[in-house]
């Protein structure tokens, strides 16, 4: 959808004084350079979108799954399932937040690289009882790993696991040995290349730390 009205624009300001949260890289990141100052008398109008893009794909995916949750599950259920497998935690009690938070797991609620390892045993386990030609077995792996990529939003360390994943997968076929250390690699530069400002997101240096 698009939101349009008028209004000042502004560039994001840097950090002004030591230690002070660099709002400019944090937004510059996700590519967003500024904000749009309005008054109350601004006119907005929201413009409902009929073209099919990549946005709403994924966006018209995540209802559907939770569609499906809240309609089998009580709503405190629902919420985190959502939660762990789409990361969306703003449905949470937050009660329940805080019990995880006092259990010292609070990032199981943080889809990360211990929820695409799931993912992996799962499509791996799949793949092997359906009759499909070895090597041709690693395409359904793959394609799995990239949809559940798309449905979490392409977090930095969704992105960081899938691609150490599909790399792993990839060099059994092609019969070279995975090593560790050239995939952490590889898998950084591909996605410092296409995202620089990446490098100053917490969760990519945490990842891969």
């Amino acid at each position: 959808d698009t939101l349009s009205g008028s209004g000042q624009f502004r560039l994001f300001d840097g950090p002004r004084n030591p230690g002070e949260f660099d709002f400019k890289s944090f937004y510059n990141y996700k590519s967003i350079y500024g904000k749009i100052n309005l008054n109350r008398y601004s006119n907005i109008k929201i413009e409902k979108s009929t073209d099919i893009s990549a946005l709403r794909i994924v966006s018209s995916i995540q209802i559907k799954i939770k569609t499906i949750f809240n309609q089998y599950l009580d709503k405190s259920t629902a919420a985190l399932m959502v939660g762990l497998i789409l990361g969306d935690k703003s449905e949470i009690d937050p009660d329940v937040k805080f019990s995880f938070s006092d259990a010292g797991v609070i990032h199981i609620l943080a889809v990360s690289g211990l929820h695409v390892g799931y993912v992996l045993l799962i499509l791996m386990i799949c793949s092997s009882i359906f009759p499909i030609p070895w090597g041709w077995n690693r395409i359904p792996i793959i394609l799995g790993l990239f949809l559940y990529l798309v449905i979490t939003g392409f977090r930095p360390s969704v992105i960081r696991a899938s691609l150490m994943a599909i790399f792993y997968v990839i060099s059994v076929v092609i019969n070279r040995k995975a090593n560790l250390w050239n995939i952490i690699a590889a898998v950084g530069f591909i996605i410092l290349s296409i995202q620089p400002f990446y490098l100053q997101d917490l969760g990519f240096q945490l990842s891969f730390v």
